[in-house]
């Protein structure tokens, strides 16, 4: 409410900076909480966030933490065997990419 019409996070689209309020913020995550729920992820459960640093990873990371969920970020820029290492080595049962990048730098054969 005090803050609510604020923005919590800004980000570059071309010569102008686009932000998003607290509350907008907020209803976001209560609604991929939901979501993530709906996929069958519960308290405890691993995500792997593959992802360049932008609205949504955090929207997830968090809504993931709120859910009672462990959120696993992995860099977007690394090389396929970093990444399938970090990938296979976290136990995730969920696995959220970015885009084309990070889905061409891991093996469908992965266990996720």
């Amino acid at each position: 409410a005090k803050f609510g019409n604020h923005s919590v996070y800004k980000e570059r689209t071309g010569t102008d900076y686009q932000g998003i309020s607290w509350s907008e913020f907020y209803t976001n995550l209560l609604n991929i909480a939901a979501n993530l729920r709906e996929y069958g992820f519960s308290s405890g459960d691993k995500m792997v966030i593959f992802s360049r640093n932008r609205l949504e990873m955090l929207e997830l990371e968090l809504a993931v933490m709120a859910s009672g969920g462990i959120a696993v970020p992995i860099f977007a820029n690394y090389n396929q065997e970093t990444a399938e290492l970090l990938i296979t080595h976290s136990d995730a049962r969920f696995l959220a990419i970015s885009g084309e990048q990070q889905l061409r730098n891991i093996s469908p054969a992965l266990p996720i």
